[in-house]
């Protein structure tokens, strides 16, 4: 994470800025790919990074209600691959 703030316009919109993701997400990945195969290596890592991530976030008492390669993004898919969870819909 970048940044965060409460949008001025009507101080109820929490904005997060984060690192972009040009591999966008993980879903949208995975159907451009179609048939491709992936690298069991990059798998493992992207699998560990979601795990530590959900860890994370546990450890904060943090519960994400909707995980889902929608909400995975992903720098790309080479051995240097980062993923961040993202949409954990705050709420007050």
């Amino acid at each position: 994470m970048i940044e965060t703030f409460i949008d001025s316009k009507d101080n109820r919109d929490t904005c997060i800025v984060t690192k972009y993701s040009k591999g966008g997400n993980l879903f949208a990945l995975m159907k451009k790919l179609h048939e491709k195969t992936i690298p069991e290596s990059t798998l493992r890592k992207l699998f560990k990074q979601m795990a530590i991530g959900v860890k994370g976030l546990h450890e904060r008492n943090i519960l994400h209600r909707d995980i889902k390669f929608g909400n995975i993004l992903v720098s790309d898919l080479s051995e240097n691959a980062e993923i961040k969870i993202a949409d954990l819909g705050i709420s007050v």
